[in-house]
């Protein structure tokens, strides 16, 4: 019999399987890597968008996986192993050969006792955000070369009106 996340309810005792689920539903990647930076979880989002399956991830290290990109992200891992919570934003190249997407990330530690023992990892892909920004920011660009422009048409009509008006005196 096939289950339905309509059919999973925390009363049945199976909140471990409606967590999995929903994490694994989300655009949104999600992991956590323990105090080593070792992966102990990650969703299909973050597995997909690095092209990996559970088993090239699991149990693999953040440098292992990032590449190129573990030596601008090592502030950020240290910050999140000192149990500070870390955020950021970056334009990610697609590991597809795709177009590169900007991602906001959190990295929010995960703290027992006062001992860091890892730290969860949420990326967000904010690209159409930064377009809209970007597509807001070259109009406003626009509306004030316009303002400029009608503002010097109007002192140079002016200067027109008064080269004319002190001839006729």
């Amino acid at each position: 019999m096939k289950r339905y996340l309509r059919d999973l309810a925390p009363e049945d005792g199976d909140q471990f399987g409606i967590a999995l689920f929903l994490l694994d539903h989300l655009d949104a990647m999600v992991a956590y890597w323990d105090a080593n930076e070792v992966c102990v979880f990650a969703n299909n989002a973050y597995r997909d968008w690095f092209g990996k399956t559970k088993a090239e991830v699991i149990g693999h290290t953040l440098q292992e996986l990032l590449g190129p990109l573990y030596p601008l992200n090592l502030p950020y891992i240290q910050g999140a192993l000192r149990g500070e919570v870390q955020e950021f934003e970056r334009e990610i190249p697609d590991p597809s050969k795709g177009p590169a997407r900007h991602m906001q990330a959190h990295y929010i530690p995960h703290v027992v006792a006062g001992v860091v023992q890892g730290f969860c990892v949420l990326v967000t892909d904010i690209t159409r955000r930064k377009r809209a920004e970007q597509a807001l920011h070259e109009m406003e660009q626009r509306m004030q070369a316009r303002a400029r422009l009608a503002a010097l048409t109007t002192l140079a009509a002016d200067t027109v009106a008064l080269s004319e008006f002190l001839a006729e005196e």
